[in-house]
């Protein structure tokens, strides 16, 4: 198995995945992906997962939609204590800015409940 730390393009990004989950989307996506359309992902947080679909995806490079309300919410302030968020802050600038490397990548803000 690959290890998604070892791309030119990878950039260290928090999530609530493990680095194994992380790893096995980024080696499904290299060996499964045949660039026959999109890509669609609900529940962004952070970007740790939409990275490994895209440079899993990186030769074919399609577009990959994502979606999440980026919301800070007690879940994440508990876990993440060093970023300076509060309970109902929108992270959705600090996800944007740490997926600006890969251009293939289209954000969406949304409250889908």
């Amino acid at each position: 198995m690959k290890n998604i730390e070892k791309h030119s393009k990878f950039s260290d990004l928090i999530s609530m995945c493990s680095l194994d989950k992380i790893n096995f989307v980024y080696n499904y996506t290299l060996n499964n992906f045949k660039n026959e359309g999109d890509i669609f992902e609900i529940g962004t947080f952070a970007g740790a997962i939409t990275q490994s679909l895209a440079l899993g995806s990186l030769d074919f490079n399609p577009n990959i939609y994502t979606v999440d309300k980026f919301i800070w919410d007690n879940d994440k302030k508990k876990k993440f204590t060093n970023l300076n968020f509060e309970v109902d802050d929108d992270f959705f600038p600090y996800v944007n800015n740490k997926l600006s490397h890969l251009k293939n990548i289209k954000i969406f803000k949304c409250n889908f409940t």
